[in-house]
């Protein structure tokens, strides 16, 4: 599969899944209007619309960072690592399509992040693929 065709499908599928999850969030929105009786239910409920919104927030991100590719692919600069300028290793993108740095510079933001104590390196870490 071209590149480019890689990415629009992942875009696709994210954004097909970022609709599905909105109108699920509708739909438990809807239901949660009225007040439970049992206070677990309530606790339950708001927990799920937590993970729910999580989810979102993740997908969201994730379909920005598509996006991104395919603007650096339209400038002859996706696959390149923007913090060393390296190339990107094709199984890396093949895994991640959306990815922006090397192995090499994840793992070192990764540490930077660990250090101060952010999740600033984390961004590229996994696909959302397991949320779901």
């Amino acid at each position: 599969m071209e590149i480019r065709d890689r990415l629009e499908a992942e875009l696709a599928k994210t954004a097909a899944r970022l609709q599905n999850l909105d109108g699920l969030l509708t739909v438990r929105e809807a239901g949660g209007l009225a007040p439970l009786a049992d206070p677990m239910e309530e606790i339950r409920v708001a927990g799920d619309r937590e993970i729910d919104f999580a989810m979102r927030s993740r997908l969201v991100e994730r379909a920005q960072r598509l996006a991104e590719a395919l603007e650096l692919l339209e400038a002859g600069e996706y696959g390149v690592c923007e913090e060393c300028g390296q190339t990107i290793a094709p199984a890396r993108l093949e895994w991640l399509p959306e990815v922006r740095t090397c192995v090499g510079c994840q793992e070192r933001r990764e540490r930077l992040a660990h250090v101060v104590g952010t999740d600033d390196g984390l961004d590229e870490v996994g696909d959302d693929e397991e949320l779901l």
